[in-house]
């Protein structure tokens, strides 16, 4: 599958990593939120920044995700897929992708969703991996985290995702 655009670091921003990434092979995709900003704070590339410079406050070398996902459908590149994040402990073989919002209390925006499906098919597409690998945080660790209107979307996205892997569907 072709990758969906993607904003890339230098166009959002982003300020180069503190140390060298380590890098590792991708066996899970793990579906977050950011919390903040929610919704309704969002704003673009703004944001991004924001995060990232909340991630260095914790003691980060970049932000923790591999992508985030706006609610208007925007993708943004995080750190790359090959190197470790910050996301979900242990760290090693999981690429984190992050919805823009809070969604404890909010719903999931149909953008942020058909984006999250189209990227999620291209790093399943691209990398070999099994659609079961797609997983929310709390279902790898205690936390709210991806909200619960959006882990409760999971096991759909995923049979989205299978669609969009059908060679018929390419």
């Amino acid at each position: 599958l072709p990758e969906p655009p993607i904003v890339e670091r230098d166009a959002w921003e982003a300020a180069p990593p503190k140390d060298s990434y380590t890098g590792h092979k991708p066996v899970f995709r793990v579906v977050h939120h950011t919390v903040v900003p929610t919704t309704t704070t969002y704003a673009g590339a703004a944001s991004m920044r924001g995060i990232q410079a909340a991630h260095f406050k914790r003691g980060w070398i970049d932000v923790g995700y591999h992508f985030l996902v706006g609610p208007d459908g925007t993708i943004f590149r995080g750190r790359p897929v090959t190197a470790i994040g910050a996301h979900c402990i242990p760290n090693t073989g999981k690429v984190g992708i992050s919805l823009v919002g809070n969604f404890e209390d909010e719903a999931v925006p149909e953008a942020s969703r058909a984006s999250l499906i189209k990227l999620l098919a291209y790093l399943c597409s691209d990398q070999g991996l099994a659609v079961n690998r797609i997983q929310g945080h709390k279902d790898l660790a205690q936390t709210l985290c991806p909200g619960a209107k959006l882990h409760e979307m999971l096991p759909d996205i995923r049979a989205a995702v299978e669609q969009l892997l059908q060679p018929d569907n390419r």
